[in-house]
C-alpha cells in the first residue's frame, strides 16, 4: 500500500531464528518522543496530522488491512514535516508469535503504548474502527491530552472536552465512542477533520528542538 503518510515496506523474510521487515528510512522522530521532549502541537498542526495519517490509514483499511497499533510511539513526524504512520506490520507480527507461528517478533515490544487500544480491545477485538479510536487519541495526545484509563476507557466521552477547537468536537466524539459500531470510519474522520481546517489559516511547520534532530542523526 503506498501513500506518503504510511512507512513504506520494502521487503521481508527470514534469517536464520529471526525474521526482518526493511522499510524506508524516514528523517524524524516520534511523537511520543517530540510529546516526551515537553512539546505539543497546535489546533491547526494537530489537525493537518490528523488529515494526513487519517488519509493514510483509510487507504490501508480499504485493502482490509488493519494497523493494530496506533499511537504516539508508532508515529513519525518528519523533518520535512511529512508525518507516517509506521510499524504497520507490527501488531500483525505480534498476533502470529502469541499464536506459536513466530518465535521472536522485532524490538520495541516492551514500549508499546496500551493506552491508545480501543475498548474492545479488551474483549479480544481488533478491527479497523478500532483504529479510529486509536488514531483519535493519537490526535489528542499531540495537543497535550493524556489517554484515559482503562476504566475510563469503557465510558462515554462524547461529553468531555476532546480538543481545543469546537469545530472538530463532533468527529471526535464519533471517533472515540465506546462502541465500534457508532463510531465514524476513517473516510469520515478524514471529512470531518478536512472540514474544520478551512477555519485554520495555514499551521507553521512543526518546530523541533535541536537535539531531537541531532539523535535522529546518529
Amino acid at each position: 500500500v503506498l501513500h506518503p503518510s504510511l512507512e513504506r515496506v520494502h521487503n521481508w523474510g527470514r534469517f536464520q531464528e529471526s525474521i526482518y521487515v526493511v522499510t524506508e528510512q524516514c528523517s524524524g522522530t516520534t511523537l511520543k518522543a517530540f510529546l516526551d521532549a515537553g512539546q505539543l502541537l497546535n489546533a491547526s498542526q494537530t489537525v493537518k496530522l490528523g488529515i494526513e495519517l487519517a488519509s493514510g490509514l483509510a487507504l490501508l483499511h480499504q485493502q482490509g488491512i488493519c494497523h493494530g497499533d496506533i499511537s504516539p510511539d508508532t508515529v513519525i513526524l518528519g523533518f520535512d514535516g511529512s508525518p507516517k504512520l509506521s510499524s504497520i506490520y507490527l501488531a500483525n507480527a505480534l498476533a502470529a508469535a502469541e499464536a506459536g507461528r513466530l518465535g521472536l517478533v522485532g524490538t520495541g515490544l516492551e514500549d508499546r503504548l496500551h493506552g491508545f487500544r480501543a475498548p474492545e480491545y479488551r474483549s479480544g477485538i481488533n478491527e479497523l474502527k478500532s483504529d479510529v479510536y486509536s488514531l483519535a487519541m493519537t490526535l489528542r495526545a499531540a495537543e497535550g491530552r493524556q489517554p484515559p484509563t482503562a476504566s475510563a476507557r469503557t465510558k462515554d466521552l462524547s461529553h468531555t472536552e476532546l480538543s481545543n477547537y469546537a469545530d472538530a468536537k463532533d468527529i471526535f466524539e464519533l471517533a472515540v465512542t465506546p462502541d465500534p459500531d457508532s463510531r465514524c470510519d476513517t473516510k469520515a474522520l478524514v471529512e470531518g477533520l478536512v472540514r474544520t481546517a478551512k477555519n485554520f489559516v495555514k499551521p507553521m511547520p512543526v518546530q523541533f528542538p535541536e537535539f531531537l534532530i541531532g539523535q535522529a542523526a546518529i
